[in-house]
């Protein structure tokens, strides 16, 4: 019954902390900035965009590693593998008309964000944990 339990926490925490981190860079990109693109968004834009993005990975990974409870590092690695994928999808199939450099360099912030997050999850949450048993 722990393994399911465990099994259970982690996919809730990668794809909660997925869907976290995508709502959160729809708010920013389209929402407050009204899309953001290479071609068409001015160089502040892009910056504060981009910082924002980051932070949003984040908030997800950090999330998807304290729903996980352990390893959440590992979680971090697992989001940070989905992000990859969706980049190359997104690449390949067309779908983004900026360069393959500025695609390649945003989901890299999201990695870096993600491991960022769920490393924070790491040191942070058992203590959190431990306030709120209290």
């Amino acid at each position: 019954m722990k393994g399911l339990l465990s099994f259970v926490r982690s996919l809730v925490g990668v794809v909660g902390g997925y869907a976290l981190m995508g709502l959160l860079i729809t708010m920013v990109q389209e929402w407050w900035f009204g899309g953001v693109s290479y071609r068409k968004s001015g160089t502040l834009v892009l910056i504060a965009a981009g910082f924002l993005t980051f932070l949003c990975a984040v908030a997800g990974g950090w999330l998807a590693g304290w729903v996980a409870g352990r390893h959440p590092v590992r979680h971090g690695l697992v989001m940070s593998a989905m992000v990859a994928a969706e980049t190359t999808w997104l690449i390949t199939s067309g779908r983004t008309t900026d360069p393959v450099w500025f695609d390649t360099m945003a989901a890299g912030s999201l990695v870096v964000g993600l491991l960022l997050g769920s490393s924070l999850a790491a040191c942070c949450a058992p203590s959190m944990r431990r306030l709120s048993r209290a």
